[in-house]
């Protein structure tokens, strides 16, 4: 029996413990609530998507930079016209060796001068603008008397020849004007000074769009404030005259006898004491109003406790309905 009550009890006490509890019933709601799938993968899929859009697009942007640098690649050598060399052997009476030799060394200087006008001409875009990309006569001629063991005369001769290179050929990569060699086509800068270039042109194109953007903001709301300035003043000088004539309606309606009122004390009621000096203008324009477009109020001078005051009356005659 005892035996038989103890599984009882025990079985009473586990049975207490079957309901769930209510704290916890409410926790595991609350978890079930809180614990949701979060789009955190989805915002982390998209702002990936956009970075590799980014990306593709600087790579395109620098590859399509790369592909315009390589496709208009000049060529820093320029080949003589085969008829300038023979007739520089005809000239100077030269056999077919002593003319193939001849015309090689010309070939070669006048690839020097080329190279030597280039390299200026990028040190001036690159390097320091204060290089100036042109290669003087008197220049070319120190240098070829001291590289070449050859005649001032024939110096001067060939000299004269690339002269007349320059100037004819329009596909010769140098020109000549002013007594100097300068660029007729411009050579290739190096990718890094190209980039930089760009660059700096871009920077300088978004700097002056940036001042025209702002001048023409500028001149609008200039031109705002202007217009809205006016039509405020505009207003205010309706507003007092509308409220002058208010007050001269009724002083007429209430004494017909002394249907004026002094001017300065229509001011005086109308503009408070601290914006007389800044209303001053409109006031004026007031007055202006009264004595050349308005026909129902008459401009005089009445004699008041004494004194002389520039008045205005009121002339129409009242409606017997406001009277």
């Amino acid at each position: 029996m005892m035996d038989q009550s103890q599984n009882n009890s025990d079985v009473t006490n586990t049975s207490q413990f079957d309901f769930q509890s209510p704290v916890l019933s409410i926790y595991s709601q609350n978890s079930r609530r809180y614990v949701q799938p979060t789009p955190q993968r989805h915002q982390g899929t998209s702002y990936t998507r956009n970075t590799q859009y980014i990306i593709l697009l600087f790579v395109g942007f620098f590859v399509v930079i790369f592909g315009l640098y390589f496709t208009s690649i000049q060529s820093s050598t320029f080949v003589l016209p085969s008829g300038v060399l023979n007739t520089l052997c005809a000239v100077k009476n030269l056999e077919t060796l002593d003319c193939n030799a001849e015309q090689e060394k010309t070939q070669l200087l006048y690839n020097f001068l080329i190279s030597e006008v280039q390299d200026k001409f990028i040190k001036n875009q690159c390097e320091n603008s204060d290089i100036k990309p042109i290669m003087e006569a008197k220049t070319v001629f120190e240098y070829i008397s001291t590289h070449e063991n050859m005649p001032s005369r024939d110096i001067e001769e060939l000299i004269g020849l690339f002269m007349n290179i320059a100037k004819t050929y329009s596909d010769s990569p140098i020109g000549f004007d002013d007594n100097a060699f300068n660029i007729n086509v411009q050579p290739n800068l190096p990718i890094f000074c190209a980039v930089k270039n760009i660059f700096a042109n871009m920077f300088y194109l978004v700097l002056w769009l940036g001042v025209v953007a702002l001048a023409i903001i500028s001149v609008y709301f200039g031109i705002c404030y202007v217009t809205t300035k006016s039509e405020k003043h505009r207003q205010e000088v309706n507003r007092l005259v509308e409220s002058t004539i208010d007050l001269l309606k009724q002083q007429a309606q209430y004494r017909p006898n002394e249907g004026y009122l002094p001017i300065i004390h229509i001011r005086d009621q109308l503009i408070p004491l601290n914006e007389r000096q800044a209303k001053s203008k409109i006031w004026n324009e007031v007055e202006q109003y009264f004595t050349e477009s308005e026909s129902r109020v008459r401009s005089g001078i009445q004699q008041i406790d004494g004194e002389d005051f520039h008045v205005w009356r009121w002339v129409q005659p009242m409606s017997p309905g406001s009277a």
